[in-house]
């Protein structure tokens, strides 16, 4: 079950833009603890039908409209975590993109979201801006691999779960944010690679309340022979131990290409079937691997998105993804039931693209 990837021919374009947090003076302040932050700006979101009040209830709180910006103004920081020891010779300090919604009530869900094979955090900025809108807390860490230098699969579900074990423990310099989040509430989440890094490390852990992957990939990195135990596969052999609520977008066309980003034997239709947790699939049929990511949807080129296939409206499908995330969230996270129906029948309110849901 092991192919190559498209990504073998790809270059993650990530950004350099920093932003960063305030204190209660408004005077911009760093939150990162092992490097400082630089000074920060925030943008608003469009107020929607919610209420920005996070209630005890939440299963009466009014559910906003995911299809639009959320009532917070979101906030950027890139902070250096150190998550400990790590396994191989990888240091113990991860680069990672904060998104923080101003204004929250109380510690807001955490969502972890992983990067694809060979991208990065800044490759995914509209997702973290737009769940942090709807009063999220979004970390993005950059996981230290890439085409000429890649961790193992085995070692990046480690890296994840000592991310999620660090946000029991935000201290000292970062003490803003450990009043921002609520480690209790904890979502993972991620694109191809990193779509199956968030399975992988949910299936090793009880305190996760929801996962939604993004077009998840089961391959080992593109090139040669890979031992099984460090590039173990999730489907068929591990993906009916998954217990909690699992959320997954596939794009139909993912398995075409030059070289397919998504082969049929290991993209999302197996994670799908072979899923004994309760699970949600919704497949855009017209939509291509790498649509959803920001360089490819704003402005796609030969050199980094050719190899994979894409649509010729990318830019709608990535739009999409974050939007049946925050429903996802919202009630598995939250328990606020008035997203249900988003969660159940999106094709309701999406009109304009073709998608296809299913759940067990």
């Amino acid at each position: 079950m092991r192919w190559m990837w498209a990504f073998a021919l790809m270059w993650g374009c990530e950004g350099s833009i920093v932003f960063g947090d305030k204190d209660d003076s408004g005077t911009d302040t760093a939150t990162s603890s092992s490097s400082s932050g630089t000074t920060g700006t925030t943008s608003s979101g469009t107020s929607s039908t919610g209420t920005t009040t996070r209630t005890t209830d939440t299963t009466s709180k009014p559910a906003a409209n995911p299809a639009l910006p959320g009532d917070f103004e979101v906030y950027v920081d890139t902070v250096d975590i150190d998550i400990g020891p790590r396994q191989g010779e990888a240091e113990p300090v991860v680069e990672t993109r904060v998104y923080l919604p101003r204004g929250a009530k109380g510690g807001s869900p955490v969502i972890v979201f992983n990067h694809g094979f060979n991208m990065g955090p800044a490759d995914y900025a509209s997702y973290g801006q737009h769940l942090a809108s709807h009063g999220f807390a979004v970390l993005m860490p950059r996981w230290d691999e890439g085409l000429f230098s890649s961790r193992t699969h085995v070692e990046l579900a480690a890296d994840l779960n000592q991310m999620v074990d660090w946000l029991d423990r935000v201290d000292g310099a970062q003490a803003k944010l450990a009043e921002a989040i609520d480690a209790s509430r904890v979502g993972l989440a991620g694109h191809s690679r990193g779509g199956k890094q968030a399975i992988q490390s949910g299936l090793s852990r009880d305190d996760v309340g929801a996962i939604f992957t993004v077009d998840p990939v089961d391959s080992a990195p593109p090139g040669g022979f890979f031992d099984d135990r460090d590039y173990p596969s999730m489907t068929p052999e591990r993906i009916g131990d998954l217990t909690v609520p699992f959320g997954m977008i596939g794009a139909g066309l993912g398995s075409e290409g030059f070289v397919p980003c998504a082969p049929e034997s290991d993209n999302f239709e197996q994670y799908y079937i072979h899923s004994s947790s309760p699970v949600w699939l919704y497949v855009f049929p017209e939509a291509g691997h790498q649509d959803f990511t920001d360089p490819c949807a704003d402005a796609p080129s030969v050199v980094s998105c050719s190899t994979c296939s894409y649509s010729d409206q990318p830019a709608r499908y990535r739009d999409l993804a974050p939007i049946l995330m925050v429903p996802f969230f919202q009630l598995h996270l939250n328990g606020v039931v008035g997203y249900q129906d988003w969660v159940d029948a999106p094709e309701e309110a999406i009109e304009d693209v073709p998608i296809l849901v299913t759940h067990k």
